[in-house]
């Protein structure tokens, strides 16, 4: 090292570094974004695994709602079939009930709601379909 004409010691070019101040402050940084890489993946994942979820029975639940419906149109009631039950897709577990309400004082109008349960990481997801059937007598 070389003194200045004002007592300062300069440094060399060469030998010029980090401090430890500063690598503290870059090894922070990364770390806060890679933190926030890894969560935001993780919720994209989770979006993903209740997309794929939801697509799988949504179609299920249409198949559901028509055989209820049809049922309720040629029997007047929910004959013949279930009101709850499980089954499995995806390799879950997926419980579903079904429930019909006569609506108005004819007795011919049912509102049916279907509604499928599932667990999703740490979270229990529910799904619900609502529609309404009508029972009209066949006339001879």
């Amino acid at each position: 090292m070389t003194m200045s004409k004002t007592g300062n010691k300069k440094r060399k070019a060469d030998s010029r570094g980090f401090t430890l101040i500063e690598v503290m402050v870059a090894v922070a940084v990364l770390s806060f974004g890679l933190v926030m890489v890894y969560q935001a993946f993780f919720i994209v994942l989770d979006s993903f695994n209740y997309s794929a979820d939801y697509l799988e029975i949504v179609s299920w639940m249409d198949e559901k709602i028509w055989q209820v419906q049809d049922s309720i149109m040629r029997t007047g009631a929910l004959e013949g079939n279930s009101n709850q039950g499980e089954f499995v897709a995806r390799n879950k577990n997926f419980d579903w009930a079904i429930s019909s309400n006569v609506l108005g004082s004819a007795g011919n109008l049912y509102a049916v709601n279907l509604e499928v349960n599932w667990k999703e990481a740490k979270r229990k997801v529910k799904l619900s379909r609502f529609c309404y059937a009508k029972y009209e007598q066949k006339q001879p």
